[in-house]
């Protein structure tokens, strides 16, 4: 067999010409297989296929049952399902500032910072007075107050049933 580049003539049983490298033809004009070409085709192949058809699809079945078993009631960071818009910055009646974000995160509403993070959780539904369960806490110490609406921007905190401050959004 002679290569079609440089005209050097090869074994019948040859892939690449001996002479310059280039990919070797048999007589039909068709190009001599590779075996390891073909082993890495059909392994890539596979685990395309694996990956496709089994993983990717188990993956969504396993997250689909995992929602579905969350208890509906679960009571996410800040104001998730309630009335109140708790996020940002407000005015407390004791001449505090007290600071609620999106993402649970909050400051100043422990009678003692200890350090570290304070995280709050906002009851989705009202309790028998209206108030809304408000969770605050800063590890090991945890805090729970009851928030109730007063429209608008303006809102009470209540701990144990006594006023603690009346609060105004900044």
């Amino acid at each position: 067999m002679f290569c079609p580049k440089c005209g050097t003539e090869n074994s019948n049983s040859a892939k690449f010409c001996k002479s310059c490298g280039e990919r070797l033809f048999n007589n039909q004009n068709q190009i001599i297989p590779d075996e390891s070409l073909s082993t890495i085709s059909r392994w890539l192949k596979k685990w395309i296929f694996e990956i496709f058809l089994v993983w990717i699809p188990i993956a969504f079945i396993v997250g689909i049952l995992l929602f579905n078993l969350m208890p509906k009631n679960l009571n996410l960071p800040g104001m998730w399902g309630s009335s109140v818009d708790l996020p940002g910055m407000w005015s407390a009646s004791d001449g505090s500032i007290k600071t609620f974000s999106a993402n649970g995160l909050c400051k100043n509403m422990m009678p003692v910072d200890i350090g570290g993070p304070q995280t709050y959780i906002l009851s989705k539904k009202t309790d028998s007075d209206g108030r809304y369960i408000l969770q605050i806490s800063q590890p090991p110490n945890e805090r729970t107050l009851s928030l109730k609406n007063k429209g608008g921007d303006k809102v009470e905190i209540f701990e144990d049933g006594e006023l603690l401050w009346t609060m105004t959004k900044k």
